[in-house]
């Protein structure tokens, strides 16, 4: 049997491992070398009271729990397990399926003009803050993690 090399983030590549492990039977080899590790930060909350918080990934959420213990506000994720993050966090959630056209199309058509809270990681894809004030949606972001580079593992780099 092959040896498969998972290089995603710890909590991703652990999940990945168990649906092998689920299919192909607790005997494949799996060897996980995260590339990359997030390191949550500690900005200040923005002043301002906001209509609700948009969220892109599950750090998101956990870097935003270390700023903050308010989850009074609805939380508008991008994917089922952003939102299952953020409803395990103590957020009402609404989310897009994974898809993030239809995120800013949902707050779009429920006419949530803002200003939204949109706590994300240093690096993003997608331009979803440019996306929202575009529509005229005012929305204030929140750097609240980075991903750090991580060297393979010396089985990972033998492999």
């Amino acid at each position: 049997m092959p040896t498969i090399l998972l290089t995603r983030p710890t909590q991703a590549s652990d999940r990945f491992a168990l649906s092998l492990r689920d299919r192909f039977g607790p005997e494949i080899r799996i060897v996980v070398s995260p590339l990359l590790s997030p390191l949550l930060l500690a900005p200040p909350r923005p002043a301002g009271l906001f209509r609700a918080l948009v969220f892109t990934s599950e750090t998101g959420v956990a870097g935003f729990r270390q700023v903050s213990a308010d989850t009074g506000l609805p939380a508008w994720c991008v994917g089922h397990r952003t939102a299952a993050a953020a409803r395990d966090a103590g957020f009402e959630t609404m989310s897009a399926n994974g898809d993030l056209d239809a995120l800013v199309e949902g707050i779009r058509n429920l006419r949530l003009t803002g200003p939204l809270l949109y706590a994300r990681g240093r690096d993003t894809a997608g331009n979803l803050a440019e996306r929202l004030l575009s529509l005229n949606i005012p929305v204030t972001e929140l750097v609240v993690y980075e991903q750090q580079a991580t060297p393979l593992t010396p089985l990972a780099a033998a492999l």
